[in-house]
């Protein structure tokens, strides 16, 4: 079977780009005001606003970028900074598990090694708050991963 893909949804990419829209339109506005002279922020002001801005944005823009590969012989995370292949006899578990934050509940998936600490998926999720954030496919995209990872799991099994 040929390995598969997920990425976000074109919705859940759309809601992050108007995140990065806005804040990036509110910076601008920081800006001018202060080249204006109307607002003049001391270094450590500058320091304390900007780079915890410049943090989330570039969170939110990797985040947009990363995805999930899952094929017969495993799984791979891939991050624009960071990559973690499993290969499936390596995974103890496929979980769903929700976040909770500010009243927006996302529910993803995470993969817990046999050996090491449980690693969350870039993708699929899903998200209750907006109906833009919701995946309609979430679930069968879930169930893929688990068929994959019980099927290879089985027939290493039944090698033994």
């Amino acid at each position: 079977m040929a390995a598969t893909t997920y990425r976000l949804t074109r919705s859940q990419l759309k809601n992050r780009a108007t995140v990065l829209v806005v804040v990036a339109v509110l910076l601008a506005a920081g800006w001018t005001a202060m080249h204006r002279g109307t607002v003049q922020p001391t270094a450590w002001q500058a320091w304390f606003f900007g780079a915890p801005i410049t943090v989330f944005l570039l969170l939110v823009v990797a985040d947009s970028f990363s995805r999930t590969v899952v094929s017969d012989t495993g799984i791979a995370l891939r991050r624009p900074w960071r990559r973690r292949r499993y290969t499936w006899d390596e995974i103890a578990d496929v979980e769903v598990f929700a976040q909770s934050a500010q009243g927006n509940s996302t529910t993803r998936v995470r993969v817990r090694p046999a050996q090491g600490k449980p690693r969350t998926l870039p993708a699929p999720l899903t998200s209750g708050m907006y109906q833009s954030s919701v995946d309609p496919e979430f679930d069968a995209k879930v169930q893929e991963i688990r068929t994959r990872w019980q099927a290879a799991t089985a027939s290493a099994a039944a090698r033994v």
